[in-house]
């Protein structure tokens, strides 16, 4: 009887024994599943930062690399406070080709498209000279390094009249040629 109850005691240590190793094994197998999770999800943190950070490096570069094009690109427009020297320098555009200049009409607008970065600067242009200097004014004035959108031309022969006897108009001089446009140019707001 007493082997019966050692070997009950034994068996039962045993059991017990084996049940403590069960949990053992079984609260280390969950950390080490924890661990792996976090470590899993360091990893991909990790992972994404590097992209992120290659991302922004590859942006920084453009932005280096475009540098200049932006810059030619911003002059494009008139700068937010220069719209008087931009009007200085459409009258000494005219006077430098031998025109009368006059310059009315002129008002701010929203643009179309780009009403939160851009407005117009619209106005009207009025010359008056040899059909070459008008010419090369228009000309010019499309050309400005500026975004100039042409809304109207008109040219027209200025003549001195006068009446003759038979109630005919009769062309006294000539006066050259006036040159009427009206302009819009894009300025940061």
């Amino acid at each position: 009887m007493k082997n019966k109850f050692t070997a009950k005691k034994i068996f039962l240590l045993a059991l017990i024994f084996s049940v403590c190793v069960i949990v053992m094994y079984s609260l280390l197998f969950v950390t080490i599943i924890r661990k792996n999770t976090a470590l899993a999800s360091l990893a991909e943190n990790v992972k994404s930062q590097m992209a992120e950070k290659n991302t922004l490096t590859s942006l920084k570069e453009k932005v280096e690399a475009t540098e200049a094009s932006r810059e030619k690109i911003k002059n494009y427009f008139i700068q937010k406070d220069a719209v008087v020297p931009f009007l200085n320098s459409i009258q000494a555009l005219g006077e430098d080709n031998g025109l009368d200049l006059k310059i009315g009409d002129v008002t701010l607008e929203d643009a179309p498209m780009w009403e939160d970065v851009f407005e117009s600067v619209k106005m009207k242009i009025e010359v008056v000279g040899d059909w070459s200097d008008v010419r090369r004014f228009v000309s010019l004035i499309d050309l400005l390094p500026f975004k100039v959108i042409i809304d109207q031309v008109n040219l027209e022969k200025v003549v001195a009249e006068g009446s003759s006897n038979g109630g005919k108009k009769v062309a006294l001089a000539d006066l050259g040629w006036k040159g009427i446009m009206e302009i819009r140019v894009l300025k940061f707001k």
